[in-house]
């Protein structure tokens, strides 16, 4: 049963996909969402970039339902992160940047306790800034729309290829630190070009924040090139295996094999991460749908905010209506508090 919190958003969605068009209603609602990029592991952002593009692709009423869908989710699993520092920052470089994100100290629990340790992580400031602040004009988030594509592109190739040495830990929610921004880099050309830039510093924040929560300590040697393997097969492969962070992974890593020619995302894609001695050596699809199948990646919150009251004008809804301080959106008087996962 969903809760009524959640009915409240979907329903709140549906009528603001009826009443306008999608891109209006996308374009009002992705600035106050961003700051809470987090939401259900990122899983709302990534149900609004598929969406995004299936519409398009083709605009249908399916389609813009499921994007109402998606917002819904998001506004509902609204999880802010810590801010990043005012730099100037040394990193540019996704890969070099990924490399540098601390790990949280523990990672016995779930996203939501891992992430609010990074507020006290030594670092963490510098490292959220890195690669959207970084470059000729350090400590200024990039503004140029080419270089916010290229950046964003950039990190989601880094975090592919980094999932083949460091995504034995956790298979599934490693996955996240490269889908979240492909989603994302799906999603801008549906948006205004003054909401890139914050764009892409959200995204880089998310994907260091799951690289910080769930990295190992030490990475394994990379998977051996595959430089005859066809990139209809990598798809094949993860269709096969059923598991939805197996398709949506090899979906991401064909989009940067795309725009690179780099057979490294094609290698990540279908072999196996190597397993210490004594373990069978999985493939990285069978990894990902095991974990998916008997992980609780995606722990339930016990309460959620309800949508804001409806105002004189569709158009009077300022952005207080998710607050940028950290707390998302609730009806006039209500007391909305989370727990832990």
């Amino acid at each position: 049963m969903t809760p009524p919190a959640r009915r409240h958003w979907l329903d709140y969605f549906a009528r603001e996909v009826a009443d306008e068009p999608w891109r209006q209603v996308l374009a009002r609602w992705w600035p106050r969402l961003l700051p809470g990029i987090a939401a259900g592991a990122t899983h709302g952002v990534i149900r609004v970039g598929h969406a995004v593009r299936a519409l398009l692709d083709q605009e249908t009423a399916p389609r813009v339902i499921e994007l109402g869908h998606g917002l819904a989710y998001w506004a509902a699993r609204w999880q802010p992160l810590a801010s990043p520092g005012t730099g100037p920052y040394l990193a540019t470089d996704p890969r070099t940047a990924l490399d540098a994100v601390p790990r949280v100290p523990e990672q016995r629990f779930g996203i939501r306790a891992r992430l609010a340790q990074l507020a006290d992580l030594p670092g963490w400031p510098a490292v959220a800034g890195a690669v959207s602040r970084g470059g000729e004009h350090a400590g200024e988030i990039a503004a140029d729309e080419d270089a916010v594509l290229a950046r964003l592109a950039g990190i989601v190739h880094a975090a592919v290829v980094r999932h083949g040495t460091h995504g034995y830990a956790n298979p599934v929610m490693l996955v996240h630190a490269a889908t979240a921004p492909n989603a994302i880099l799906r999603t801008l050309p549906a948006l205004p070009g003054t909401l890139w830039a914050a764009s892409l510093a959200a995204t880089w924040a998310a994907t260091a924040a799951v690289t910080a929560a769930y990295a190992p300590a030490t990475g394994r040697p990379a998977p051996p090139a595959a430089p005859d393997v066809d990139p209809a097969e990598v798809m094949r492969h993860a269709v096969d295996s059923a598991g939805p962070h197996t398709i949506k992974f090899a979906d991401a890593a064909l989009d940067a094999f795309a725009s690179t020619g780099d057979t490294a995302l094609l290698a990540t894609s279908l072999r196996p991460n190597r397993p210490a001695v004594g373990e069978h050596p999985p493939t990285l699809h069978d990894a990902l749908t095991r974990s998916s199948r008997s992980v609780p990646w995606d722990v339930e919150q016990t309460e959620t905010p309800s949508p804001p009251a409806k105002m004189a004008s569709r158009h009077q809804r300022p952005a207080e209506d998710i607050r940028s301080s950290a707390r998302p959106p609730a009806s006039p008087g209500s007391d909305v508090t989370f727990s832990d996962e």
